[in-house]
C-alpha cells in the first residue's frame, strides 16, 4: 500500500469508528426544506425526513445526489431555482429506497439521466419501482459535472445491496448514502468485511 493510500485508510478507519462520513441519509433537520451552503457550488436541501439532496453545480448544469421522496419534487426545484438557473443534468441514487429514489421519475422528465449500481436497478426493477435509472456502473464510474470529476464506487453490499459512495477528488469529499453504511456492512457481512471495504475504499480513492 501506498504511503497516500495508508494516509486515506487511516481517515476512512476513523470516519468508521465515529461514523463520520458525509452523508445523504438526512433527518433531523428543519420541519420544511431547507438549503445549506457547504461551498460555493456545494449545496445540501433537507427537512425533518429521511433522505436529504446534495446539489453539485456545474459549468454545464447540475448533479443531484439522491432525489428524496415524489412529495417532496416541486419543493426541491424550488429551492434549486434560487440557487442556480441551470438544469439538472444528473441525479445519482446512493441506493434504491424511495427517501432517495422517489423523485427519479420526476427528475427524467425534465431531462435529467438518473445513475445507480446494476444491483440497485435490478432490485428497484424486481419491485417495480418507477423511474428506472438508465447509467449504470458495475464497479466504477466516473463522470464530469463541467469540468469536475466526479467518482463512483460500488464496493458491495452495505445499507442495502446496491450502494454507491461518490467521492470529489478535486473537493476531497467521499460522500455515502447515510452514517449507517459501514455499520451496517459490519453487522451484514463481519467486521473483517469492513476492514477490507475500508481498504478497499482507501486505496481505490487513493489512486
Amino acid at each position: 500500500m501506498t504511503i497516500r493510500s495508508t494516509i486515506a485508510a487511516g481517515a476512512l478507519a476513523a470516519l468508521a469508528g465515529s461514523w463520520g462520513t458525509a452523508n445523504a441519509q438526512g433527518g433531523f433537520g428543519p420541519p420544511e426544506l431547507t438549503t445549506v451552503k457547504v461551498r460555493d457550488n456545494i449545496y445540501m436541501i433537507r427537512n425533518a425526513m429521511s433522505g436529504n439532496v446534495t446539489v453539485l453545480v456545474g459549468g454545464d448544469g447540475v448533479l443531484l445526489i439522491d432525489d428524496k421522496f415524489a412529495v417532496d419534487h416541486d419543493g426541491i426545484m424550488e429551492h434549486l431555482k434560487k440557487i442556480t438557473d441551470q438544469p439538472v443534468r444528473y441525479v445519482i441514487n446512493t441506493h434504491l429506497h424511495q427517501d432517495h429514489t422517489g423523485g427519479n421519475a420526476q427528475m427524467q422528465a425534465l431531462g435529467a439521466d438518473v445513475i445507480a449500481s446494476e444491483n440497485a436497478r435490478r432490485i428497484m426493477a424486481e419491485t417495480q419501482t418507477e423511474g428506472l435509472p438508465n447509467i449504470l456502473l458495475d464497479d466504477y464510474l466516473r463522470i464530469y459535472l463541467g469540468d469536475m470529476p466526479i467518482d463512483l464506487y460500488y464496493f458491495g453490499r452495505g445499507h442495502t445491496d446496491g450502494d454507491i459512495v461518490i467521492h470529489l477528488p478535486e473537493e476531497r469529499i467521499v460522500i455515502t448514502h447515510g452514517t449507517d453504511t459501514m455499520a451496517q456492512t459490519a453487522r451484514v457481512l463481519g467486521e473483517a468485511a469492513l476492514r477490507k471495504t475500508i481498504v478497499l475504499m482507501a486505496e481505490r480513492i487513493a489512486q
